[in-house]
C-alpha cells in the first residue's frame, strides 16, 4: 500500500486490497479532524473514568467520559441499533433518499471514523485531518504535515492521502484563533474565522463594508499570523456588513423555561460529573435564571449554575438541579435515549440536533475550529436549520453525543448552525461526560 508524497497523486486505498492510482488537482489537502471517541463498556465501569487528554492537545483527542455501567451489553447493542435506525430514517426523510442507501452510507461513515481515530492516536501532531467529501461516492481526504503514513480505509473508498501540508491540525487551530483575534483588533468589529485546509486557507469574515485601507491591513494581518510565504496558509478576507454571529435564545434535551413566565428559553444537552457530583450542560448565553423540565407537564426543577465559560472553550454552562442527573438525552420530543459514548467525528459527516424551538433536524459538519466573536473552537454545520429555544441543546447521532448548540454564524455568505464540541468540557470544567 502506498501514500501520496505530493498533492498530485490520488489513490484508492482499501484495506487488504491492491492500490488504484489516478490524478487530482494540485494542492489537495484535507480539513482537520475533530474529537475522537472513548467507549467504556458497562463491564469495565468499575475502573472509573478514563484520564482525559490535557487542554491544548489535538481536537482529534478522545473526549473524557465516565460510565455508570447501568446497561448490559445486550441491551446496549439493541438500544444503539434502534437509535441508529431512527437517525438514519430522519436523514432519509430529510434528503428524500432511500433508507437502505442512507444506512449503507452511515455504516461506511462509521468505518471511516474508526480509521480516523486510529490515525489521530498514532499521529496526533502531524495529522492535518480527515474529511468525508461524498457519502454517495465514498470519497475521503486525509492530510498530514510531513510524510503521510499508510492509511487503511473501508473497501471501496475513494481516498486521497496527502503529504507536506503547511500546518498540522493543532497549528491551524491556533492560527485560526490568532487570525480572528487580530482581525478584530485591526478592523474594530466582530470577525468569524474558519480554517479550510483543502485550499490551504482560512476564511475571514469581517462584519463591515470594505475600508479604504483594507489591503494594507490584510497584509499586516497575514504577516502577524500565518505568514506571507508562497507555501503558507492563505487568508481569504471578506467584508460583509450583513454577516451575523448570533446565539439562539435532568436528562439532556430538557426544556429550560424562563422563571415565572413558562416560556421556552433554551434546551439542555448532556449530563456531566466531577468528583462524584453530577450536573447538566447547556449554553452560557442561556443565562442563569431558568427552570429545568424534562418534558411538558413533568416536574419543574430549579436550576443553579456551578460554572460557565465563554471564550476559548466555547459557550458552555454547567448547572445543577435538586434531582439526580442521569446519562440520558432527548433526541426528539418523544425520543429519550441513553448516552453511551462521546465519539469523534470528521468534517462532512452526518449528525443530528434537538431543541425545543423547532425539534429535530440533521446536517453535515462544514468546518471545525471556528472562531467567531469572543468564542473559539466551535463546530460549524453546512446549514442553519435551528431556531430560538434550541440553544444549549444536544448534537448527537445514535447513542453518541457531540456537542452543545450555540446558534449561528455566517461563513462563505451562508448562515450555518454552530455548537461547542464536548472536548471543551474537560478543559473548561475538569469534568467528564456521563455515559451508560
Amino acid at each position: 500500500m502506498k501514500t501520496a508524497e505530493d498533492p498530485h497523486s490520488h489513490f484508492l486505498l482499501t484495506t487488504g486490497q491492491p492500490l488504484k492510482e489516478s490524478r487530482v488537482k494540485k494542492f489537495a489537502v484535507l480539513i482537520p479532524l475533530t474529537l475522537m471517541a472513548v467507549l467504556i463498556p458497562a463491564e469495565a465501569s468499575a475502573a472509573g473514568p478514563l484520564i482525559p487528554v490535557q487542554p491544548g492537545g489535538s481536537a482529534a483527542s478522545d473526549v473524557a467520559v465516565s460510565s455508570v455501567g447501568r446497561v448490559s451489553s445486550a441491551v446496549k447493542a439493541a438500544d444503539e441499533q434502534r437509535s441508529f435506525q431512527l437517525d438514519a430514517a430522519s436523514i432519509a426523510t430529510q434528503t428524500s433518499r432511500p433508507l437502505a442507501q442512507v444506512t449503507a452510507e452511515l455504516n461506511w461513515q462509521g468505518e471511516v471514523n474508526q480509521e480516523a481515530k486510529r490515525l489521530a492516536g498514532l499521529y496526533p501532531t502531524t495529522l492535518t485531518g480527515v474529511r468525508i467529501l461524498s457519502h454517495e461516492k465514498r470519497s475521503v481526504w486525509v492530510g498530514f504535515e510531513g510524510r503521510a503514513p499508510k492509511v487503511a480505509l473501508p473497501f471501496g473508498s475513494d481516498a486521497t492521502v496527502v503529504s507536506n501540508q503547511p500546518m498540522s491540525e493543532m497549528e491551524l487551530r491556533q492560527a485560526t484563533s490568532d487570525v480572528a483575534r487580530q482581525a478584530r483588533a485591526l478592523f474594530g468589529v466582530e470577525v468569524t474565522a474558519a480554517p479550510d485546509a483543502v485550499t490551504r486557507s482560512i476564511d475571514v469574515i469581517v462584519t463591515k463594508v470594505t475600508p479604504a485601507d483594507s489591503a494594507g491591513k490584510i497584509l499586516q494581518l497575514a504577516a502577524g499570523t500565518v505568514g506571507t510565504k508562497s507555501d503558507s496558509v492563505k487568508l481569504n478576507v471578506t467584508f460583509d456588513p450583513t454577516a451575523t454571529s448570533e446565539a439562539e435564545a435532568a436528562s439532556g434535551g430538557a426544556k429550560l423555561e424562563t422563571i415565572d413566565k413558562g416560556s421556552v428559553h433554551c434546551t439542555s444537552a448532556f449530563s456531566i460529573v466531577r468528583n462524584g457530583v453530577t450536573g447538566m450542560l447547556t449554553a452560557y448565553h442561556c443565562g442563569s435564571t431558568f427552570t429545568h423540565e424534562n418534558f411538558d407537564g413533568d416536574t419543574e426543577y430549579s436550576a443553579s449554575t456551578v460554572a460557565s465559560t465563554f471564550g476559548t472553550n466555547g459557550d458552555l454552562r454547567w448547572y445543577n438541579t435538586p434531582t439526580n442527573e442521569v446519562p440520558q438525552f432527548r433526541a426528539n420530543y418523544s425520543d429519550l435515549r441513553n448516552l453511551y459514548t462521546a465519539p469523534g467525528f470528521s468534517e462532512g459527516q452526518w449528525m443530528c440536533h434537538f431543541g425545543y424551538g423547532n425539534g429535530k433536524s440533521c446536517d453535515t459538519v462544514f468546518r471545525i475550529h471556528v472562531s467567531t466573536g469572543q468564542l473559539s473552537n466551535l463546530i460549524a454545520m453546512s446549514h442553519h436549520k435551528t431556531t430560538g429555544g434550541n440553544s444549549g441543546g444536544p448534537w448527537f447521532f445514535g447513542g453518541g453525543g457531540y456537542g452543545v448548540h450555540r446558534g449561528l454564524t455566517t461563513i462563505k455568505s451562508q448562515k450555518r448552525a454552530v455548537f461547542t464540541p464536548l472536548n471543551r468540557v474537560w478543559p473548561a470544567f475538569d469534568a467528564y461526560i456521563l455515559v451508560n
